[in-house]
């Protein structure tokens, strides 16, 4: 695995809380690697947590719809979670991407071995939960240029990855409308 994308985890588990160098070699002795192609899904059988290490994931959701819908997007240096819902909730690489991801009884393990973990943990829960809350905020939205202009202040920096029909999916805009007025809002 790369040097350089460990060191990048590191790094943003530091930015959450301290970590030791035995709490380190813990979280990478018992961290699973996946790298996923362009479209492919990402599948998991458990709940977990998951970190993009390079790349770009969209996340959806079947419950309550008759197709999926795009919920979420996750970028590099971004972690995720995993519920026990995989037919409803699953993730796309919209570009190669590179995970590493732990299992719900792997972070026990690594709580009752590290109990400053679960510090950082819910740091990145709370990180997690608060970029969840960005589509239903989007949603409430009547103006459709408003909509747009906040997600485009939000994801500058992965708008050129995005296919426009994956933007108009995830702000619930028609294509059509969605492609007319794009250029007119950024």
């Amino acid at each position: 695995m790369n040097e350089a994308l460990h060191i990048k985890l590191k790094l943003q588990l530091q930015q959450n809380g301290a970590v030791s160098p035995k709490a380190w070699a813990a979280i990478c002795a018992e961290m699973k690697y996946k790298k996923v192609k362009y479209d492919e899904g990402f599948l998991y059988q458990s709940k977990g947590i998951a970190y993009v290490a390079d790349g770009l994931l969209r996340e959806y959701n079947s419950q309550y719809r008759d197709r999926p819908s795009i919920v979420n997007f996750f970028h590099a240096d971004q972690f995720f979670f995993m519920d026990e819902r995989p037919a409803q909730q699953f993730f796309r690489a919209c570009v190669p991407t590179h995970l590493y991801y732990w299992s719900w009884e792997t972070l026990l393990q690594l709580w009752l071995q590290f109990p400053e973990l679960i510090r950082i943990y819910r740091n990145l829960n709370v990180q997690y939960i608060n970029q969840c809350q960005l589509r239903p905020f989007l949603l409430e939205e009547k103006s459709t240029e408003v909509k747009i202009k906040h997600f485009y202040d939000k994801y500058k920096s992965i708008v050129a990855l995005l296919p426009k029909k994956n933007i108009a999916n995830y702000l619930s805009i028609n294509y059509n409308y969605f492609v007319r007025n794009y250029q007119k809002v950024i």
